[in-house]
């Protein structure tokens, strides 16, 4: 069962900042396949872009600065229609899907370091 979103607190994945939740896929992302990082750098951007606007938030500049680059680097491994098809994935999960999805991914790090 998912966790209610007051239990997490705005924009929050396993009581990180989701921001910094997208921020931890460039951690630890070298285990993984490079296409399989890059569709999760797109897909957890989309959906924390997304879910943070629908909470009337913003990314705070630091957070953007250095995503940004990471984001860029995902677009380019993986081509503009790959890239967009992703985003438009990403961006389809609900709150829910995305904090369920962040979380084990986040618990899966953890483990493989």
């Amino acid at each position: 069962m998912p966790l209610p979103r007051d239990c997490l607190g705005p924009g929050r994945v396993a009581g990180v900042p989701m921001d910094r939740a997208t921020v931890g896929f460039s951690h630890g992302s070298k285990s993984l396949q490079p296409s399989k990082a890059e569709l999760q750098k797109a897909r957890f951007d989309a959906a924390a872009n997304l879910h943070t606007v629908q909470m009337g938030r913003h990314r705070d500049l630091p957070d953007a600065a250095f995503l940004a680059p990471l984001v860029e680097q995902a677009s380019a491994a993986l081509g503009t229609d790959t890239y967009a098809a992703i985003v438009i994935a990403g961006r389809a999960l609900s709150y829910e899907e995305a904090v369920a999805e962040m979380t084990q991914w986040l618990k899966d790090l953890t483990l493989t370091a």
